[in-house]
């Protein structure tokens, strides 16, 4: 199965457009070869001339080398990647978009692994914003996010807002179809310890 990958992945670099580069990066990252993986994403960002392309194939593929990095265990350099990839999809998006919200969860869980609780808390409330107003709507994804801020707000001793996420993420969790056991197990245990603390 690895090699069926490998091989679509060469395939699809072979033909060498812009979709199939990233089918390419996506293929690669299945079986874990993350290093090609980034090099398809990364040249489907630019023209032919090295100029980079800004638009929302390019945010995408910025955030998806985010995720390699994150698989590898480099939060450092996801963390890197994901900045990036909000700086590509603020530019692109005039309005709110749950791609930009995507990106600054990812980021904000990257920072959390690096100690740097004040700005994941930041991005967090960022994201869950964005989730907030966008259409339509994410909610699994607004769900975990308010699951994360709980979380954060837990190692910063802010249990406050931890409390408020944790009600926010059960009044929504019984709102919503979309989340799975998986979900809610998460939700409810988090709150659990959150109000516990408190």
């Amino acid at each position: 199965e690895a090699e069926e990958y490998a091989a679509a992945a060469e395939a699809f670099w072979q033909r060498g457009s812009r979709t199939d580069l990233l089918e390419a990066g996506d293929a690669w990252s299945v079986v874990d070869s993350f290093l090609p993986a980034r090099r398809a994403y990364t040249a489907l960002m630019k023209e032919g001339n090295g100029t980079p392309i800004i638009d929302s194939l390019s945010g995408l593929a910025q955030h998806k080398i985010g995720v390699s990095h994150y698989n590898e265990y480099d939060d450092a350099g996801a963390a890197s990647a994901y900045r990036k990839a909000i700086l590509i999809r603020n530019q692109v998006f005039p309005a709110a978009h749950k791609d930009q919200a995507h990106s600054r969860r990812n980021l904000a869980n990257c920072l959390s692994y690096l100690g740097q609780t004040d700005s994941a808390s930041l991005l967090l409330r960022e994201a869950i914003d964005i989730y907030e107003t966008v259409q339509p709507t994410d909610s699994v994804n607004w769900l975990r996010s308010l699951k994360d801020l709980s979380q954060v707000s837990a190692q910063m001793r802010d249990y406050q807002t931890g409390v408020s996420a944790s009600r926010r993420a059960i009044s929504l969790l019984q709102k919503t179809a979309a989340a799975d056991v998986y979900d809610a197990h998460y939700i409810y245990y988090t709150s659990g310890t959150t109000f516990y603390t408190f």
